[in-house]
């Protein structure tokens, strides 16, 4: 993650969460959505992983080892794309991604 060559990824739908946890008012910010996201996409120099059709279809053929439409898009995103997932939550290894935690 500290390495600046690598390229870091922020699924479409971990923005939309945020977004609806956020309209929810169950995830305080520290700024208005919008000018927050902004700004940690650029702090962060994030990329952002749009949502494709391959996604959404691999997810459909996740066993359902977690109910959670976000966890298992991320995971079908991760498989698809084969990149790692950076995650503490352990519901990813059932699936079969490559979980970087540390």
């Amino acid at each position: 993650m500290a390495n600046p060559d690598m390229e870091r990824l922020l699924s479409a739908a971990t923005i939309w969460e945020i977004a609806i946890k956020f309209g929810k008012g169950t995830l305080p910010l520290s700024m208005p959505y919008r000018p927050w996201m902004d700004k940690a996409i650029a702090d962060l120099v994030l990329t952002v992983l749009p949502i494709t059709l391959d996604h959404a279809e691999r997810q459909t053929r996740l066993l359902f080892h977690h109910r959670d439409p976000f966890d298992r898009l991320l995971a079908a995103q991760a498989l698809v794309e084969s990149i790692p997932l950076v995650s503490a939550d352990h519901i990813f290894d059932p699936y079969g991604v490559n979980r970087i935690w540390s």
